[in-house]
């Protein structure tokens, strides 16, 4: 890297004191352009580039707050050019000098950026990624902006008039970035350390510029206008010698739109150094703020909202004069002037002081875009007036003519400190000998929840709870979640029950059809998995002191049907990856103290599943079948006829290839050619060790394509063939069962309850005038569902990021934890991308991937989940060459199996060597890098 970036400052020096490539003046209708048949001479190819060794890098080093390299902070100057105007946007864009994309900065390489071309879909293997010509080239674009961008094949110098600002930084500005050396996702890891599910797609390398055509422009010191810009360096009649985009650099123009700094920043805001005797408290104008995200520059903070306590003037300036070490905070973009190398931005809250647990966990979830403030004092006020007594709605439905069901044992299954209880289940014997009648009653959330309502606004932007290690964040006021709508056994709950009979091998009785109503129920007895797995160990008739004789009975029985049906469904082709859990055990000031292992597959949860899949299963289906039946014209989105679903799409063979892919060579060529994907999990599991098998599902979780909510807009057949959830190997799917946590499925018990009703003749009459609000109606619905798939998908990430926060602090609490089933599930060798892709059998590369410049191993560790890369330097380890008869022997071999399947190693400036495989159990240690507890706080990360 360093050595490219020296190689651009000889370049743009070479071309004269103003040469750079990285800027050009405002286009000016008024400005012209000269034409000049002489061709520069093209540059040298830009050397590979290199990642700092470990060793090199400082891992300590803080973000800097500094403004880019060569830049004068002081300057008055203009920095930028002008953004153009649409005209000549529309201009350019018809005669190809301009391209539309999106800015893409790499995490890992945030002094380059590349404008990926609108034309290239997401994944496009043959994406062209276009590199911008520097940091001022990038002209006020943030990571993810829609931009349009100047396709530059020959070099361009910036007017005449250019002020000093650019005259003074166009020797680096351009090459590097200084004040985008972001903060690094913890103090302790490098590139090397960082897990590999993180690390987004390599960049590809600067090419190197075509050689000039024939009759090449040469851009003078004026700035040309659009108009006379056509041919981008070439004349009208030479189209075919035009050069290809894939071989272009470019500048940005114009940002179309803002995406990469929207909403809230979570951002590190550093106390200002003070020179001796320069008196006087800090201005705001003078700090500046660091983005968490790499991607984004460091951002001058101008004005304080102040709607806060914390956030006041005098609340921040004191806080920074008290602070040993840089504040959380969160940022909101205001606008980046052409003056300044820094974006502007406005001060909304902070957080607290960098590592400590509340502050961490608020920084994690605006991170992510999840809401982590109260709930509006409105809204609390608005749900108590309208519901200050659960009892007396409770009466008021029974009144009314709700089902009573307060006469079966309702039993909850649920983790141990759980207080948002959605879902209970009941058993009671069939009509015939052998089967059940079983009930499934889950919380009556949408009789609280109005449409429309503050609660339901609020929890239609929330769209889920997030759990993270010890902290719960609910979509619900607590009122709600932990009250009136939780199932605990202390009186009497509102609920929506689904009832359906099995018979003793798991399948459904057709003959006595499920049966949908709203109902009021008690619960009986609340459980958590560990008791119920500890009762259910024993036999049949045992006293169990934690469980009533009468529902271990009601247990027992659900254990046995549940068992055979999920059989029944994995025979049919449904996929089980069993996957065990990590619970932390917190003292009374919310600190890690230690953890256990825990199955996810245990008895107890099986029971929970197969209830809970079969009543939305059946859900699902009863909306299905009500598509013919309603209409648009109810003048309400629950009457829309669309059904709300929840589709997987298949992707069995990525999956079984990825699996074995990473099996060695003797497990893959006695892997089962037939079969499904869970029998040859089942399989490999028979085989391997559980490290390594853990490894694999692992590899095969990362490799399955993500279920998602969507608004079947489709018509019965396509319905049939397009609705089906694979994994489940169910033709419909839709979650029902947890509506305090899931808005989506408060929006499938509104849906519910009015084809119930539209069947009893209770629904709302249709509105002759409700046409022409159901395509509002179904535009919201889907941008409502759009929401709950993005919070689903980040409230994930979220949580595993506080998992490994969470674990950091045990290893850092521990001094140090030796982990002894680590495995290695690959072995990355210099220069084995192109190998693999010369390779037919392997899959193509994506467009300008790098390769592999380091040996490195990836290893799975099984405590924490996930796979972390490091390369054997940052091991003091070194690649042994093979010895000449082992050569030979390997030249026999295929690439994959001497790239991916041993090596031999050498601990260095010693004689010890040893043999790595990849899937064989080693040992290896997590440590932090933060030898002690500075003030409370604690480490972000392990390695």
């Amino acid at each position: 890297m360093v050595q490219q970036h020296l190689w651009l400052i000889e370049f743009r020096q070479s071309l004269g004191a103003s040469a750079a490539v990285a800027t050009e003046a405002t286009p000016s209708s008024a400005q012209t352009s000269a034409l000049s048949t002489a061709t520069p001479p093209p540059p040298p190819p830009p050397p590979p580039r290199q990642r700092l060794s470990p060793r090199k890098a400082n891992p300590t080093k803080r973000a800097t707050h500094d403004a880019p390299k060569g830049v004068s902070q002081s300057s008055k100057g203009i920095l930028f050019e002008e953004h153009w105007e649409e005209e000549a946007i529309a201009e350019g864009l018809a005669d190809g000098s301009l391209v539309c994309g999106k800015l893409h900065v790499p995490s890992f390489h945030t002094d380059t950026a590349y404008v990926i071309p609108d034309e290239a879909g997401d994944g496009d293997a043959d994406a062209t990624w276009i590199p911008v010509t520097g940091f001022v080239a990038r002209n006020r674009a943030f990571h993810g902006d829609a931009v349009v961008a100047r396709l530059l094949w020959s070099p361009w110098r910036p007017d005449s008039t250019a002020t000093n600002a650019l005259d003074q930084g166009n020797q680096d500005v351009g090459s590097d970035r200084g004040d985008v050396k972001e903060e690094p996702l913890s103090s302790s890891e490098t590139v090397s350390q960082v897990p590999t599910s993180q690390i987004p797609p390599p960049p590809p390398p600067l090419p190197p510029p075509p050689r000039a055509p024939t009759r090449a422009a040469e851009v003078s010191c004026s700035s040309p206008a659009p108009s006379e810009e056509k041919t981008t360096g070439l004349s009208s009649d030479s189209a075919e010698e035009k050069p290809s985009v894939k071989s272009a650099r470019c500048r940005v123009v114009a940002v179309q739109e803002r995406r990469g700094a929207r909403g809230e920043i979570v951002a590190s805001l550093r106390p200002p150094t003070r020179n001796p005797g320069s008196g006087g408290e800090a201005r705001v104008s003078e700090l500046r703020v660091q983005p968490r995200d790499r991607r984004l520059p460091a951002f001058s903070l101008q004005e304080i909202e102040g709607h806060t306590e914390n956030c006041s003037r005098e609340a921040l300036l004191h806080s920074l004069a008290q602070s040993s070490v840089d504040l959380l905070c969160v940022v909101r973009f205001l606008d980046w002037p052409r003056e300044s190398p820094f974006p502007r931005a406005q001060l909304l809250d902070v957080l607290g002081s960098q590592g400590d647990l509340e502050a961490e966990s608020h920084a994690l979830l605006s991170f992510y875009g999840l809401e982590w403030r109260p709930f509006p004092a409105q809204v609390e006020e608005a749900l108590k007036s309208s519901f200050p007594d659960g009892s007396a709605a409770v009466q008021a439905e029974l009144s009314a003519g709700r089902s009573d069901l307060r006469h079966l044992r309702c039993v909850t299954i649920d983790p141990p400190n759980a207080r948002d209880l959605d879902d209970a289940v009941s058993i009671s014997p069939g009509r015939a000998g052998g089967e059940v009648r079983i009930g499934v009653h889950i919380a009556d959330v949408t009789h609280f929840v109005r449409p429309g309502s503050l609660t339901d606004l609020e929890a239609r932007r929330r769209a889920t709870t997030v759990y993270l290690v010890g902290k719960v964040y609910p979509m619900l006021p607590r009122w709600l979640s932990e009250n009136l709508c939780s199932l605990l056994p202390d009186g009497d709950r509102l609920a929506f029950s689904v009832f359906f009979t099995l018979n003793s091998e798991g399948h459904l009785v057709t003959s006595d059809a499920p049966v949908f109503c709203r109902s009021v129920i008690r619960t009986y007895t609340r459980l958590d998995y560990r008791t119920v797995d500890g009762a259910l160990s024993q036999d049949i008739g045992t006293a169990c002191t934690e469980v009533p004789k009468d529902i271990l009975e009601d247990l027992h029985s659900l254990a046995s049907i549940t068992a055979a049906r999920r059989q029944m469904r994995l025979a049919c082709g449904a996929v089980a990856v069993p996957r065990t859990q990590v619970e932390f055990d917190l003292d009374e000031d919310g600190r890690v103290e230690g953890l256990t292992q825990e199955s996810g597959s245990s008895v107890s949860h099986h029971l929970i599943e197969e209830l809970m899949v079969l009543a939305n299963h059946l859900v699902a289906t009863e909306m299905v079948q009500a598509v013919g039946t309603l209409t648009s014209s109810g003048g309400q989105e629950d009457a829309l006829p669309q059904p709300l679903l929840r589709r997987h799409q298949e992707t069995e063979a990525k999956v079984r290839k990825r699996i074995l892919d990473l099996l060695p060579r003797e497990l893959k060529l006695a892997a089962p050619a037939e079969g499904d994907l869970s029998e040859l999990l089942a399989w490999c599991q028979q085989r391997q060790h559980a490290a390594a098998h853990e490894a694999v599902v692992s590899e095969a979780l990362m490799a399955f394509k993500e279920a998602e909510y969507v608004v079947a807009d489709l018509t019965e057949e396509e319905l049939a063939a397009r609705a089906q959830h694979w994994a489940l190997a169910l033709p419909s799917y839709m979650h029902f069962t947890s509506p305090i946590r899931r808005y989506a499925d408060v929006l499938v018990h509104r849906r519910l309850a009015y084809i119930l009703a539209s069947r009893e003749g209770t629904a709302a009459a249709p509105d002759p005038e409700g046409q022409s609000d159901s395509d509002s109606f179904l535009l919201d619905l889907k941008k409502a569902v759009r929401n709950c798939n993005a919070k689903k998908r980040r409230a994930q990430d979220a949580q595993l990021d506080a998992m490994q926060f969470a674990l950091a602090e045990h290893v850092h609490r521990s001094g140090g934890l030796t982990i002894e089933d680590a495995v290695i599930t690959r072995i990355v060798l210099p220069g084995q991308d192109a190998k693999e892709s010369a390779d037919s059998n392997q899959p193509k590369r994506r467009k300008g991937q790098r390769k592999a410049l380091k040996e490195a191993l990836e290893i799975y560790v099984p405590l924490a989940k996930c796979v972390r890369s490091v390369s054997l330097e940052s091991l003091n380890l070194e690649l042994v060459p093979p010895s000449t008869g082992e050569a030979h022997a390997e030249a026999s071999k295929s690439t994959a199996e001497v790239d991916k399947r041993s090596i031999r190693v050498r601990v260095r400036d010693s004689d010890s060597i040893r043999d790595l495989q990849t899937l064989i159990p080693i040992s290896v240690r997590l440590v932090t890098s933060q030898e002690q507890d500075v003030e409370g706080r604690i480490p972000r990360s392990w390695t």
